[in-house]
């Protein structure tokens, strides 16, 4: 069924661009164009409680690091209304040695790399990129949606490692108590539809033949997590000056071999109110599913953010909470932030972080550090 769905989807794409191109065979055509964008972001670092160090890294007091990327960004336009994008995104900070603390995606020289077709009947969306559910929920979602200043998911667990311990391992749930699909395939190759709005409700769905990112093989199905599917329901609407936005997403993917599939589901909600105002949660739950290392991966995540945002300022305040269901193991991360815009496309911001973990063995790692830096968006 999820095959022949991937397939019905694919056809009903290549049936529109056809259409197009016989369209416009007696018109002149206009030659697909092509633009360039980015971002650089470097920040500072002081540890103010270096517990999260003491154990296994022993890091500096002070850091410098530094995340890049350019985006190549290719369009053309078909006479039937059809648009077509495509979109490459460049590492600028790839690594080719393992141990590196960012970026999170290390040897991936291209991050995403994928293709959408849009018109009237909705988005498909081809190629290595996050799914449908994803795409749909990121912007209503706790501390995804609130964030100001560097990233709360990602930079939280590299400033402050949840390691703790020599003989307990690592915590892991959800990627650290940070709302973010396991059973979505990440940005591996994969298949998706977005409907159009209706009356402020919006439909998604993905199709993933396998989770490995960068794939360009032919997979043995023993050998990974397989045949996925992903999907996302949401409904917005504004009444006066305060809009809203509420969803839920869930993900599933087969198992490699004999191990058990991976279930996920995640509901989210967001209020904007007049004056620059923002508040947003989330829950995500992991119902099901082991990592390659035989670790369970049953376990919640809960998150929520306030931000604020005032001509050239703007403030922010999230954390999150994460545990898992067949072991002891707690995560707590909270993050306040304050960005400033200097000119058009440039941001001065600063941010603490704190983090709290515990393991099954019944060791805890806690840690608190400053962050400072400027970003420029091209």
């Amino acid at each position: 069924m999820r095959k022949q769905l991937m397939a019905g989807t694919a056809l009903v794409a290549a049936t529109m661009l056809a259409a197009g191109g016989a369209a416009a065979q007696d018109k002149k055509m206009m030659k697909p164009s092509i633009s360039v964008n980015g971002y650089y972001t470097v920040h500072m670092s002081g540890i103010v409680d270096d517990d999260a160090n003491t154990v296994e890294l022993n890091a500096p007091g002070v850091d410098v690091r530094s995340d890049s990327e350019v985006h190549f960004n290719g369009r053309a336009a078909l006479d039937n209304g059809v648009k077509i994008h495509v979109r490459w995104e460049l590492e600028g900070n790839s690594h080719t040695s393992a141990g590196k603390p960012s970026p999170a995606n290390g040897n991936d020289q291209i991050d995403e790399v994928y293709v959408t077709v849009s018109g009237s009947f909705g988005r498909i969306i081809l190629g290595s990129t996050d799914n449908a559910a994803v795409k749909m929920l990121t912007g209503m979602t706790g501390a995804w949606a609130t964030n100001v200043g560097q990233n709360f998911h990602f930079n939280s667990q590299e400033w402050i490692p949840s390691s703790v311990g020599t003989g307990g391992g690592k915590f892991h749930v959800m990627h650290d108590a940070r709302i973010r699909e396991h059973g979505g395939g990440g940005d591996s190759e994969k298949i998706s539809y977005i409907s159009p709005k209706f009356g402020g409700f919006q439909a998604g769905a993905s199709y993933i033949p396998y989770a490995d990112q960068d794939r360009h093989t032919t997979h043995d199905i023993d050998d990974g997590r397989h045949d996925g599917m992903a999907g996302a329901v949401s409904y917005s609407a504004k009444v006066g000056d305060v809009g809203a936005a509420v969803g839920a997403g869930w993900s599933t993917m087969q198992g490699a071999g004999d191990t058990d599939d991976l279930n996920e589901w995640v509901i989210a909600g967001r209020l904007d109110f007049g004056g620059g105002f923002r508040v947003s949660a989330a829950h995500q739950q992991t119902t099901s599913g082991v990592e390659a290392s035989g670790r369970s991966l049953k376990g919640s995540v809960t998150e929520a953010g306030v931000r604020y945002v005032t001509g050239p300022n703007a403030f922010s305040l999230v954390g999150s909470y994460g545990e898992l269901e067949d072991t002891s193991d707690q995560y707590t991360a909270a993050k306040a932030a304050y960005r400033r815009t200097l000119g058009a496309g440039v941001f001065w911001d600063a941010n603490l972080f704190v983090n709290r973990s515990e393991n099954d063995a019944g060791e805890e790692n806690a840690g608190s550090v400053v962050t400072t830096g400027l970003t420029v968006v091209f």
